[in-house]
């Protein structure tokens, strides 16, 4: 019996987080917390929202461009555009579209609540080459929703939810 094709070649993760506008040095810790258990999990591969260090506050955008040696991404060192409920339906359509046209898989990860404004609807997924879905956030909430191929190219998935503490 072959055990090793059933171990996990790769494993890959998207964080559903909510970020706290404005506040870099909270949304560090968040990623932080994130990035722990997504260790835990196996995770070799984690993504998160964009703008998630700061929000989605677009008018406020300017003010707070990162510098990449800048103390507020330094636990960081060591250690896809928000979508609502809205533009969920067409916009995954089309990532699941890309999965077939592309034979690509595609792992958004998707804010979590409100930020700048924007209600986001969560839903971060993964979908296999071909169109797959493996693994969905069932909606808003803060969670790691992980997919793992193994050697002989299959795709399994979970959703993790994380309670952090405010």
């Amino acid at each position: 019996m072959n055990t090793t094709s059933s171990r996990p070649q790769l494993c890959i993760a998207a964080a559903q987080a909510i970020s706290v506008a404005n506040d870099v040095a909270r949304n560090v810790q968040t990623h932080l917390a994130f990035a722990r258990e997504a260790a835990q999990q196996g995770v070799q591969l984690l993504v998160f929202p964009e703008l998630s260090l700061t929000g989605y506050e677009l008018p406020q955008l300017a003010a707070r461009v990162l510098d990449e040696d800048g103390m507020a991404l330094a636990p960081l060192r060591q250690a896809v555009p928000l979508v609502s409920e809205k533009g969920y339906g067409p916009e995954s359509a089309q990532l699941q579209a890309y999965t077939r046209e592309h034979a690509m898989a595609v792992l958004p990860a998707n804010h979590s609540g409100t930020s700048g404004g924007y209600a986001s609807a969560g839903h971060s997924a993964f979908w296999a080459p071909g169109g797959h879905e493996v693994a969905a956030a069932p909606g808003p909430g803060q969670c790691l929703v992980v997919a793992t191929r193994t050697a002989d190219g299959e795709w399994s998935g979970c959703v993790v939810p994380l309670d952090l503490a405010a």
